[in-house]
């Protein structure tokens, strides 16, 4: 539900003014209403983006908490099991980057069912062209 505002009041009664006001008089003020509602409205948009920002931030500090508590509940055994994976996903990223640049290469060229090799012609592509 809308609640009404002092703006809001105060934009109504410069309206039903307006016929006894100026032209530039009643843009003037009407202005100054708008510019005080256009405040308000981005300060409490200011406020809940602030708020937003906190609760991520509180919850990004949780997490990191998290990750601190069990890695400082850890013994030696499990430190070096951690390492350990994290070395094989590593080793697994980069196998996995190298056989996709290797697919990502484009294949030669087949020219008349023989692979063609740049500047050179073979016997049975020429003939195949005939």
């Amino acid at each position: 539900m809308n609640r009404w505002t002092k703006e809001e009041i105060e934009a109504e009664e410069l309206e039903d003014r307006r016929s006894n006001m100026s032209e530039e008089r009643y843009c003037k003020q009407i202005r100054k209403v708008n510019e005080k509602i256009e405040k308000k409205v981005l300060g409490e948009m200011r406020k809940q983006r602030e708020a937003e920002w906190e609760a991520e931030a509180a919850r990004r500090n949780a997490r990191d908490e998290e990750k601190a508590q069990r890695w400082r509940s850890m013994d030696a055994a499990q430190e070096r099991a951690y390492w350990q994976g994290v070395q094989d996903a590593h080793e697994t990223a980069e196998r996995d980057r190298r056989q996709e640049a290797a697919r990502a290469r484009k294949p030669p060229a087949r020219v008349g069912g023989e692979t063609a090799t740049a500047g050179m012609d073979t016997v049975a592509g020429n003939e195949a062209a005939k």
